[in-house]
């Protein structure tokens, strides 16, 4: 096993060298994204190295609302589907999820739908 354990991809931390590839190199844009929205890495301050790749190999990790509730539910879903525990599920590429950044840079809607709350729905919102 390869790599920094707190930003490894769930498959990178199970040492499926095979499976590596631009889906693991969106999961680690992504871990650095959730890092910079809740000032700490995915699988928390102070893991050890089994139980960071424990969280990761078992799809235990929070998503950044999860830590800091102010984060954008926009971020969060962007984030969220960076950092999506089956590599097919994420951003197709680097671009895609770069493209959803700069959407919500500029004040437009980004791709992915963020989860709604039950005011939301009611609401429209």
């Amino acid at each position: 096993v390869l790599g920094t354990p707190a930003y490894m991809a769930p498959e990178q931390a199970r040492g499926e060298d095979r499976a590596v590839g631009p889906a693991t190199d969106v999961f680690v844009a992504g871990a650095g994204l959730f890092h910079l929205l809740t000032g700490r890495p995915p699988v928390g301050t102070g893991a050890g190295i089994q139980e960071a790749v424990r969280r990761l190999t078992e799809g235990s990790y929070p998503r950044p609302r999860d830590v800091r509730p102010d984060v954008p539910a926009e971020l969060d879903a962007v984030c969220a589907r960076a950092m999506a525990f089956r590599p097919e599920d994420r951003y197709p590429t680097a671009a895609a999820l770069a493209a959803d950044l700069r959407a919500f840079l500029a004040g437009k809607p980004v791709s992915v739908a963020p989860p709604r709350t039950l005011w939301g729905w009611l609401t429209g919102r």
